[in-house]
């Protein structure tokens, strides 16, 4: 059965800041995981009121198996990625992981 790991991330205070550095630091780091099948990231735009969202992004990260999605958590890389997180992102981010 597929696992997914998803990462909310509340509204930043410096929205641009955030996607720089998101994009052009953080997402390099998550292409060295081993054993994703899927990467995507959504950033929301108003929720269905219209109104700003609560949530300014969400990444989703799939995986084929559990076992694969397991190795990946335990890997030196998913640990610098991690670390390299909770340098601007700490007070931001819910992660989840289900099926």
């Amino acid at each position: 059965m597929s696992v997914k790991f998803v990462a909310l991330f509340k509204q930043p205070p410096d929205p641009d800041g955030f996607v720089k550095q998101f994009d052009q630091e953080h997402v390099p780091l998550l292409l060295k995981v081993p054993g994703p099948n899927s990467c995507d990231i959504t950033r929301l735009e108003r929720d269905s009121f219209g109104n700003k969202p609560e949530y300014f992004q969400i990444l989703t990260i799939g995986f084929p198996d559990r076992e694969t999605f397991r190795a990946a958590a335990l890997s030196p890389e998913w640990k610098v990625a991690t670390e390299h997180l909770m340098t601007f992102a700490k007070d931001l981010v819910h992660a989840y992981v289900g099926s």
